[in-house]
C-alpha cells in the first residue's frame, strides 16, 4: 500500500480529506520544533527517518502469513485510529 492510499483511507475513516505530503528533513525539523519538541528529540526522529530512507533500518524478517494479521488498513483506521483521535 502506498502512503497516498493510506492517507486516503485514513481521511475516509475520519470523515475529512487525507493527503500524504512529502517534506524535506529541514521542513520536518521546523515542524517538530514549532510544535514544542526539543532539539535533541527532533534530531533523533530525523535520524530514524534517515535510517528508513537509506535502508539502514529495515525489517529483520519479511512479512509472512504467520507475522501478518488479516486486518485491512481501512478496518484498522476505523477501529483504532478514529477512537484514538476522538
Amino acid at each position: 500500500m502506498s502512503l497516498d492510499e493510506a492517507a486516503r483511507l485514513i481521511g475516509e475513516a475520519i470523515g475529512r480529506p487525507g493527503q500524504h505530503v512529502q517534506v524535506t528533513p529541514g521542513q520536518a525539523q521546523e515542524a517538530f520544533l514549532s510544535m514544542g519538541l526539543g532539539a535533541d528529540l527532533t534530531r533523533l526522529y530525523l535520524e530514524v527517518f534517515r535510517g528508513y530512507e537509506t535502508g539502514l533500518l529495515a525489517p529483520e524478517a519479511p512479512r509472512t502469513e504467520a507475522s501478518t494479521t488479516p486486518t485491512e488498513f481501512a478496518t484498522f483506521a476505523k477501529q483504532v485510529l478514529v477512537p484514538a483521535l476522538g
